[in-house]
């Protein structure tokens, strides 16, 4: 059994865009120390409501208090983000079960529609992958990293 962790494309959007600001500003030099000022710097210098620099105060500021840790969020030279489709692309192709996420409840349908069950009984009737996907694309703030377990096949569940 493996724990994975990887990222998820639609939770890290505002993530995306600062790693592309940052980028374009450094001009394509791979300088972490330089990109990690500039990164500190365009924070500051964003008004107020804007939805960049409202998502790193509220989301990660806390994570990313260290310039190592700011620097791998937006100044990471290679990162592979995942949406629900494509991180079970790679767990099939890989010939590996998908055994479980390690916080399930994030994807628990009724968390997100259970106010309406009509709704909820039409998403429960979905395939599995496809109830994934519909969580990540409903709630996507919530579902910035997949965290989940493998296993080789045949794997014995209890």
């Amino acid at each position: 059994i493996m724990h994975i962790f990887v990222y998820a494309l639609h939770g890290r959007w505002e993530i995306q865009l600062t790693q592309k600001a940052i980028a374009l500003l450094q001009r394509g030099k791979k300088d972490y120390v330089e990109g990690v000022r500039i990164g500190r710097e365009l924070f500051k210098s964003l008004p107020e409501g804007n939805r960049l620099r409202v998502r790193e105060e509220t989301r990660w500021a806390q994570e990313n208090q260290r310039d190592a840790t700011f620097a791998d969020m937006y100044v990471h030279p290679q990162e592979t983000d995942y949406d629900v489709p494509s991180l079970f692309e790679l767990i099939d192709g890989a010939g590996l079960d998908f055994l479980g996420f390690s916080n399930p409840r994030n994807f628990d349908l009724a968390r997100l529609l259970g106010d309406n069950p009509e709704l909820l009984e039409m998403a429960q009737t979905l395939p599995e992958r496809e109830r994934l996907r519909l969580v990540e694309l409903l709630d996507p703030e919530s579902v910035t990293h997949f965290e989940f377990f493998l296993g080789k096949p045949p794997v014995q569940r209890i």
